[in-house]
């Protein structure tokens, strides 16, 4: 099908001049046209498919029942006028990304639905796979489809979102899961071998500091073990919304101490320093410890990974206007053109990398502790990750404190 030559992205993303928006009255007058046409949205309204009609400013004019389900909202009225992204709240879509909404940001200079709509323009259809990153650490991954029609000498483009994350998900977890536990277990293997074959070797006057040694590194390797399994049973909860979180009050300094101990004994902090700028300790929060003590390690692990051998990584925290921010820099950089994507799921900046571990983070994070998180990167400043946790209360500061 032939059409118009196909917009340029640059011209569309370069400022909300380039992105037209149609008038309320041009709204309108488009909704008495499709509503007009019945069949198509008899069609459109039986099946299970979430799907839209814009016009060609990219503004929805009708969507189904599904799209609304995937919106959060009741009636079509809600969702009219706005495009895709804005309507099922994709994080690049906000003004503050977007100055002139959804497709006039950064990011969306490689957003697949995007990319098919303005082939449609172009050609009369196109398809795409298109992952968007939603608000409180939501995800959604389509295989999205777009068709041209006209409707009473009008042009209108009807596109539809068929959800395929749960089984791209369950497959690539399925995979890394397998592959990381079996990393696991063959380290631990090819300790107790080496402790078994010294054990031969010097019989029963073997070296017992060195057998003692090689169990404390197998107990150790079999502790890795157990949490890699816990974090892929919590990851899966969080992704499906079945995870119950636990709250209690504690100090968060406390924890902050507790998890970088911890992080200073795993295989990718060898000749590397963590650097802990103590946290004040009359900091309290409420959320649950064990899913933030879990977020806090991804980062600063991501961060021991980010480095060379002889840099640091440094923790630190502060309270201002009533929200706890723990930051954990490194001097690494992210590029510019990848940042937006950190988040994503299964993206990933490094070779042996799986991309779970910054997406778990900002899912949990934002859904489940009632938080935030967010990178700054650049040649001049390294890389800093920032958790923010609203401060719940804190304790009296004694006489002589």
């Amino acid at each position: 099908m032939d059409g118009p030559s196909m917009p340029s992205p640059g011209n569309i993303l370069a400022s909300p001049k380039g992105a037209p928006r149609s008038t309320a009255e041009d709204l309108a007058r488009q909704t008495r046209v499709v509503e007009r046409t019945r069949l198509p949205i008899a069609a459109f309204d039986l099946t299970n498919t979430p799907m839209v009609i814009l016009n060609e400013d990219r503004q929805i004019v009708h969507a189904n029942a599904p799209f609304l389900a995937v919106s959060g909202c009741r009636d079509v009225a809600e969702v009219r006028g706005k495009r895709p992204g804005e309507a099922i709240d994709c994080v690049h879509a906000t003004l503050f990304e977007a100055p002139g909404g959804c497709g006039t940001g950064h990011a969306c200079s490689t957003c697949g639905a995007l990319t098919a709509l303005l082939k449609t323009h172009a050609h009369g259809e196109a398809a795409n796979t298109a992952d968007f990153a939603l608000t409180y650490g939501r995800s959604l991954s389509t295989a999205f489809k777009a068709t041209r029609i006209t409707l009473e000498g009008e042009e209108f483009i009807v596109a539809s979102f068929v959800d395929i994350g749960d089984q791209i998900w369950r497959q690539d977890v399925e995979r890394i899961f397998l592959h990381d536990i079996m990393n696991t277990a063959s380290a631990v293997m090819g300790i107790l071998e080496m402790a078994d074959l010294r054990y031969e070797a010097g019989g029963p006057g073997a070296d017992a500091a060195e057998l003692a040694s090689s169990c404390r590194l197998a107990r150790q390797w079999i502790g890795f073990l157990a949490e890699e399994i816990t974090g892929y049973k919590m990851m899966m909860e969080a992704d499906s919304g079945t995870l119950e979180p636990r709250s209690s009050r504690f100090r968060l300094a406390d924890l902050i101490m507790q998890t970088v101990a911890a992080a200073d004994h795993l295989p990718c902090a060898r000749d590397r320093r963590i650097v802990y700028d103590r946290c004040a300790d009359d900091v309290m929060v409420t959320c649950d410890r064990t899913l933030l003590g879990t977020v806090l390690m991804n980062i600063v692990k991501n961060a021991l990974e980010a480095i060379a051998q002889g840099d640091e990584v440094r923790v630190t925290c502060v309270a201002v206007a009533g929200t706890a921010r723990i930051a954990v820099w490194n001097q690494s950089v992210i590029p510019e053109t990848l940042q937006h994507r950190i988040f994503q799921r299964l993206f990933t900046t490094k070779q042996s990398g799986h991309g779970l571990g910054l997406y778990g983070s900002r899912l949990i994070t934002e859904r489940y502790l009632g938080g935030s998180i967010d990178c700054i990167s650049g040649p001049q400043t390294g890389t800093t990750f920032t958790i923010g946790l609203p401060i719940s209360a804190t304790l009296a500061r004694t006489a002589t404190g």
